[in-house]
Parts: structure tokens; C-alpha cells; sequence
């Protein structure tokens, strides 16, 4: 994303915030617009997101993340290294890893605190698309023809093989996103089909297909509730749909 939101609902957060990238610098406002902080890079910023808290900012670029504490009296920021071209950013729920999707059809990540390296390959497209599940537990990614499923628990994902959902043999999966209260995740495709997927893997629910117009999918969101999805295609059409239980 070249642009992040933070909600006033986020634990710790006192005001709802905005991260923008512009060029090679991140900006910070707050609700009204107006300017906190700007964060100078030395190369063009791919991607920023928040912490869970709101109390830093991470940018994605070439050679790795940097990281900037919002509120902080004096910017200093901590460089988080890797080779290569960094181009999204993903930050766990509980602040416990951060993930960057890579050029190389790749991802890496690091364990927080410690910034222990971690290391998800074997994609066949670039996974531009992350979105953790609401415990921590998984990191949803695009990339295949399938979701691709990381386990962020038994001490993974180091040394442990991924699972894949709704997998469409010929299609690419573009976007993912995870319901904020149930253990679903929606995913769009590169044909603008949408899908909902249990995470145990029992039940496939189509949302659109390509007759939809919407082209290939380049946004999904849930709302906060999780009774509505809204979906975005290349096509610049887009469509809400209202997943709230019927009478």
C-alpha cells in the first residue's frame, strides 16, 4: 500500500491517523489533515503500514523496512536489512513480525524485537497482497493460484510448509483480505472472480465472477463489523457486498 490507515478504535491509539508515501517520504497526518511527521528515505517508498498501536511506521523500499517511531521527540529510525527491492509491508496483530513482499517472488519477514530473518519463498508471481489473521496466527498472501497460508505459531513459519485455499487452477490470486471477528479470509482473482474461505478449508462461498466487469482484483476490504466486503477492480468498477446475517 502507498497509503495506510490507522483507526481510533486501534488499541492505544489516541486519534485516528494517516501514513502516505510520496516518493522517497512518508507522511503522517492526523484526522484533520494535518501534518505530525515526515520521514525522509533514500530510495522510493513501496509500501507503509502501522503497528497495531499506532506508535510506529513502517516503510518498505529497496534494501529492506525502515522503521519510525511516531511520536517520538527526535527521528531516529531503525533499519530493518535484506537485499533487493521491498515493494508491501504487512505488520503482525500483536507487533510480533513484520513482512515485506520482495521483487524476487518472495516474502521476508522479521521477528519483533529481535529482528530474527524469516524467509517465505516458492511463489510463482509476486505476493503483493498480505493480511494477517486476526490472532496472529496466519499471514494470507496472493502470488499463486491459490491463497497462500503461513503459520505464525509452533514455531513457524521457519522450516514449516505453507496451506493454500480456494485454489482456481490458471487464475491468479491479486488481493487478500481477512474477516476482522470470524476465521475468514476473501481473496480476488486476476479474471475478477471473489471468493470467502473458511480457514479450515470446509466451505468455498463465490462472491462475483468475471461476468461481474470489475477486472482483475486490486482492492478488498472488510468493514470493521465484518458485515460488509468491499471489492475494487482494475476496471475502476467496484462493489460492496452485505455478508450481515438475514433474519
Amino acid at each position: 500500500h502507498l497509503a495506510a490507515w490507522l483507526p481510533a478504535r486501534a488499541k492505544g491509539a489516541e486519534r485516528p491517523l494517516l501514513a502516505v508515501a510520496r516518493g522517497k517520504s512518508v507522511e503522517v497526518r492526523d484526522d484533520t489533515g494535518r501534518l505530525l511527521k515526515t520521514f525522509a528515505h533514500a530510495s522510493t517508498v513501496e509500501g507503509v503500514a502501522f503497528d497495531p498501536k499506532g506508535k510506529r511506521v513502517f516503510a518498505a523500499h529497496y534494501g529492506g523496512l525502515s522503521v519510525w517511531f511516531i511520536h517520538a521527540k527526535f527521528d531516529s529510525v531503525r533499519p530493518l536489512l535484506w537485499k533487493g527491492s521491498h515493494l508491501a509491508v504487512a505488520v503482525h496483530p500483536a507487533g510480533e513480525a513484520v513482512v515485506s513482499a520482495m521483487q524476487e517472488n518472495a516474502l521476508h519477514g522479521w521477528t519483533l524485537p529481535a529482528a530474527g530473518n524469516l524467509r517465505m519463498a516458492g511463489y510463482p508471481a509476486k505476493p503483493l497482497s498480505m493480511a494477517f489473521s486476526r490472532s496472529g496466527r496466519w499471514l494470507a498472501s496472493s502470488g499463486a493460484d491459490a491463497i497462500v497460508l503461513w503459520p505464525f505459531f509452533g514455531g513457524g513459519p521457519a522450516g514449516k510448509a505453507p496451506k493454500e485455499l480456494a485454489q482456481l487452477p490458471g487464475r491468479l490470486v491479486t488481493r487478500v483480505a481477512f474477516h476482522p471477528v470470524d476465521d475468514i479470509v476473501a481473496c480476488g482473482y486476476d479474471d475478477g472472480t471473489a471468493v470467502l474461505a473458511e480457514l479450515d478449508g470446509e466451505r468455498l462461498l463465490p462472491i462475483c465472477g468475471p461476468k461481474a466487469g470489475l477486472g482483475p482484483v486490486s482492492a478488498l476490504a472488510f468493514s470493521p463489523d465484518g458485515t460488509a466486503l468491499a471489492i475494487g477492480g482494475e476496471s475502476g468498477a467496484m462493489a460492496v457486498i452485505d455478508l450481515a446475517a438475514k433474519g
